[in-house]
């Protein structure tokens, strides 16, 4: 049987980043679960608590526009918990495009001396 070759097309250059991001939003996500499960502290209750503020804001903000609902209490939950998500992958997005782009900018520095 002969052997067919063909060239697969590129792939986006954005994809693999938004991939990353999103299993390192996930991963952040799991930490931040992890984290609940120790033993109660003060420091874990201020550090979850910070690690969780952006989907909290983003809760407040909906339900402050749009009014309590009948199942307010469960639209919060997972409005804090989408935002949450929502925030850590342009977090997530951001950190790896400034690290590519200072890593492509050291290897250029370095070819050119």
């Amino acid at each position: 049987m002969p052997l067919i070759a063909f060239r697969m097309k590129a792939v986006p250059a954005k994809l693999p980043r938004w991939l990353l991001s999103i299993v390192f939003a996930g991963l952040t996500m799991l930490a931040v679960n992890l984290l609940r499960m120790l033993p109660y502290s003060v420091v874990r209750v201020r550090v979850t608590d910070a690690i969780t503020i952006p989907g909290g804001v983003l809760a407040d903000l909906y339900l402050t526009a749009f009014g309590e609902t009948k199942n307010w209490l469960v639209t919060w939950a997972w409005l804090a918990i989408i935002g949450n998500v929502l925030f850590y992958v342009v977090l997530w997005y951001v950190l790896i495009s400034v690290y590519e782009l200072l890593r492509g900018r050291s290897r250029t520095n370095r070819g050119m001396t």
